[in-house]
C-alpha cells in the first residue's frame, strides 16, 4: 500500500520488470532484451515484448530460448487475455 501511495502504476511497473528475473541469468529488462535479442528494451518489437512478458511467470521454460511448444502456448495465453481486457483486438 505504501508503494501505490509513493508511486504511479507506470512506476511500480518499471521497477519490477527492472528487477524480475528472466532466466538465462538475465536479471531485468535491459539484461532480458540484450541476452535474447541482442537489442535495448526501448528497441524491441511488440512481439519480443510478449514474449519478454511471459517469462517471469516460469522463466525456466517460457524464456524465448526455452520449449519452443510450451512458449507458443503461453504467448497465445497472453494474447487472449490481452484481448480479453481489451488491450487489442482480435486478429481477423
Amino acid at each position: 500500500m505504501e508503494y501505490e501511495e509513493k508511486y504511479t502504476k507506470k512506476q511500480i511497473l518499471e521497477m519490477y520488470f527492472n528487477e524480475v528475473y528472466f532466466g538465462n541469468g538475465a536479471w531485468g529488462i535491459a539484461q532480458a532484451a540484450r541476452l535474447y535479442f541482442d537489442k535495448t528494451p526501448s528497441d524491441l518489437n511488440e512481439l519480443e515484448c510478449l514474449l519478454l512478458a511471459a517469462t517471469p511467470k516460469a522463466p525456466s521454460v517460457c524464456n524465448p530460448l526455452g520449449d519452443q511448444m510450451r512458449l507458443g502456448k503461453r504467448k497465445s495465453q497472453i494474447l487472449a487475455r490481452m484481448v480479453e481486457l481489451k488491450m487489442i483486438t482480435a486478429a481477423k
